[in-house]
């Protein structure tokens, strides 16, 4: 028997909770975990690896990476870092944490490993590269 990705159970899921709608500001690192903790489902899109899930068989490893992510940045350090991107020409590799929130009223935390910037063109919180 084939299984599906987790990542894809995940988003068939709450498929039927379309339209997604991106909230403006990005989380702390603490709200985003607390988040988590309380039970929001969420997903990690890594740079140069698969997206996962709290759906995913391996969940409790990706959120202890989320967790010990080195650079797991707030929305003021964020700011600071696209400013000084703009200066510079250059930036780290940093992990953020948006909130997704459903027709439904289903919030979904997303986090990002990639640069400061957001990923605008995303539709849903499900889509990755």
């Amino acid at each position: 028997m084939t299984r599906k990705h987790p990542r894809v159970v995940l988003r068939h899921a709450l498929a039927d909770e379309a339209p997604w709608t991106r909230q403006p500001d990005f989380l702390t690192p603490d709200d985003a975990l607390r988040r988590v903790a309380n039970g929001s489902p969420w997903v990690v899109h890594w740079c140069g690896a698969p997206s996962a899930s709290s759906a995913d068989d391996s969940a409790a490893h990706h959120l202890a990476m989320v967790r010990e992510h080195r650079r797991f940045v707030g929305p003021a350090e964020r700011e600071r870092m696209v400013a000084k991107a703009e200066r510079k020409g250059r930036t780290h590799t940093v992990l953020l944490a948006e909130r997704w929130v459903s027709a439904r009223g289903t919030e979904v935390v997303v986090f990002v490993e990639g640069g400061p910037q957001p990923w605008g063109w995303r539709q849903d919180p499900f889509a990755s590269e």
